[in-house]
């Protein structure tokens, strides 16, 4: 394993980045009493959106069926027994609405077929 990494501070009033050692921001010069870790954009860009629970079953029934299966399993929202049953879940529900348009297509094409024959 590495190194611990030590990560700055930011500062409360400017933003401005802070070494933990020091007392006090050296761009603003306020005290920094609350501190708070800098989060680096490119690891956490991520996780707002990944790890809402209501997002991300929005994305699985609504909008990507079983192609939106690895964001449910990088979601950190749901608890590994939920994310198989989820699974299990979106994968019948996707093959139920394929089968529905399955049916349906066969349903207009007969009916297209009826139509054509009028003619």
């Amino acid at each position: 394993m590495g190194k611990p990494v030590i990560l700055d501070l930011i500062c409360p009033h400017c933003a401005a980045l802070v070494r933990p050692a020091d007392e006090s921001c050296l761009q603003c010069g306020n005290e920094v009493t609350n501190k708070f870790p800098a989060v680096s954009e490119s690891a956490n860009s991520a996780r707002p959106w990944i790890d809402d629970p209501a997002l991300i079953l929005g994305l699985l029934f609504l909008v990507l069926g079983a192609a939106g299966l690895p964001w449910l399993w990088k979601s950190q929202a749901f608890s590994h027994s939920a994310k198989w049953l989820l699974s299990i879940a979106v994968l019948a529900y996707t093959c139920l609405l394929i089968w529905l348009t399955w049916i349906a297509a066969r349903y207009l094409n007969v009916q297209i077929e009826a139509i054509r024959a009028a003619w």
